[in-house]
């Protein structure tokens, strides 16, 4: 894996000694700081590859701390975890949200949950959520479009998208706080997966097509259950579904189960019908 600057802050750096230790050992340079005041300026400084923030101690405020790095141009694309060993999942979840945060690591203290769930982040085989991740959920629920029944206009769409592309799969892929969940869907049976496993997760990160050759050969998705396992996933196209806000509800995806990257066409068709599912879920708010 590659070295990483990793910025913590935690108000007993004893506490998670094992940790630190673990994560200098694999090569990885730290930096730290106990408190929230002056962290940020350190942070600025430093320019960190990753900012974990400890939510467990009264004295942090870890959610005032990445919305005020947040406000900062420099900062905005920083991937920060806030970390928690005694929060519940539902709680932190909503917290991370809050805070404009890329993910959270939860569980017991143990140098092994808490070092796996930090290279799963670093390696991205997890998707970070969007800076804009409440905003994005908000218009997504505008939409009133999660777990309606199918469409013959959605269904006509992926329809082309798989004839042209020449993809066995296409999907038109929503987001949500846990899942993705799919309005339409053509050579695939599933209503939906988690979203940890969704590459329309990473997909909505962007605004161009994210195009995955060959899964096998991501850090990214190569664990993936869905690469792994059936549906076998090794080819991957999705265009995300951006709306006037600047927040991606999903994505039209293409999948195919071998290798492969898509012609030139077939981007501009993929991007143009990608234009009109946003514009079909759109007038749904009109």
């Amino acid at each position: 894996m590659q070295k990483r600057k990793i910025f913590i802050v935690h108000p007993e750096p004893v506490v998670i000694e094992p940790v630190t230790r673990r994560l200098s050992k694999d090569g990885h340079q730290l930096s730290m700081s106990n408190q929230t005041i002056g962290a940020s300026a350190a942070i600025l400084r430093e320019q960190p590859d990753l900012l974990i923030i400890d939510m467990d101690r009264p004295i942090i405020d870890g959610v005032a701390l990445a919305l005020l790095l947040r406000k900062n141009p420099k900062l905005q694309a920083l991937p920060i975890l806030l970390w928690s060993a005694t929060m519940p999942t539902t709680t932190l979840r909503s917290k991370t949200t809050e805070a404009g945060a890329n993910g959270f690591l939860s569980g017991t203290m143990t140098l092994e949950l808490v070092v796996e769930q930090i290279y799963d982040f670093l390696a991205r085989r997890r998707p970070h959520q969007p800076v804009n991740e409440a905003q994005r959920l908000q218009t997504l629920q505008r939409y009133k479009v999660l777990d309606t029944p199918a469409e013959a206009i959605f269904d006509d769409i992926t329809r082309v998208a798989s004839i042209v592309c020449e993809a066995p799969i296409a999907l038109v892929s929503l987001v949500d706080a846990d899942r993705q969940w799919f309005k339409s869907k053509q050579g695939l049976d599933v209503a939906e997966t988690p979203r940890e496993l969704a590459f329309c997760a990473h997909a909505i990160h962007d605004t161009e097509i994210l195009e995955v050759r060959d899964a096998t050969h991501d850090d990214r998705f190569a664990r993936n259950p869905l690469v792994t396992s059936d549906p076998n996933i090794r080819f991957y196209a999705g265009a995300p579904l951006t709306g006037s806000d600047g927040t991606a509800a999903g994505t039209l995806c293409v999948i195919d189960r071998i290798p492969r990257t898509l012609k030139p066409h077939q981007r501009e068709v993929l991007t143009a019908l990608g234009r009109v599912v946003t514009s079909l879920l759109a007038s749904r708010v009109r």
